[in-house]
């Protein structure tokens, strides 16, 4: 029961990392895109 509940904790925090990873992605690409429409609207 604790080794599987370690498991289970240590899987926890690797999915919070993922979250993080992916929404910092997202923003980046949405301020490129933002900052690519900006010079194609210039």
């Amino acid at each position: 029961m604790g080794r599987k509940f370690r498991a289970f904790r240590v899987f926890g925090l690797m999915g919070g990392y993922l979250k993080k990873a992916v929404l910092s992605l997202l923003s980046y690409h949405v301020k490129i895109s933002f900052k690519l429409a900006l010079g194609v609207g210039d």
